[in-house]
């Protein structure tokens, strides 16, 4: 479980505590935090983050083995399918394979 963030911050309900997340979501919230991390500037685990360098069409294979590097103790896979130029930034859409299941998302980085 892991508190749900909105916009940078945290996600409150209606009595003032947190929301959380788990499970895929918590999965789908960890690697998009990972896609926007520089690489090296989370002061508590500097092999985390890809660096927004990385994120174009075709380091597609390289954005892929730097988020399974993050993700390896979590017993999940990450596979890029497309990463692509938007209007906000670049989109990212990809599928993460756990040991039970297998489900896409995308997440927008701002450019």
């Amino acid at each position: 479980m892991d508190i749900l963030l909105e916009n940078g911050d945290l996600a409150l309900n209606c009595d003032g505590t947190p929301k959380t997340v788990s499970d895929m979501e918590q999965h789908f919230q960890q690697i998009a935090l990972a896609m926007k991390i520089p690489r090296g500037c989370f002061v508590y685990n500097r092999g985390m983050g890809i660096g927004e360098q990385t994120l174009s069409e075709r380091m597609s294979d390289t954005v892929e083995m730097l988020l399974n590097e993050n993700f390896v103790s979590s017993k999940i896979y990450v596979k890029i399918n497309e990463i692509s130029e938007v209007q906000e930034g670049r989109k990212i859409d990809f599928t993460v394979i756990t040991d039970s299941s297998q489900n896409d998302s995308e997440v927008i980085i701002n450019g």
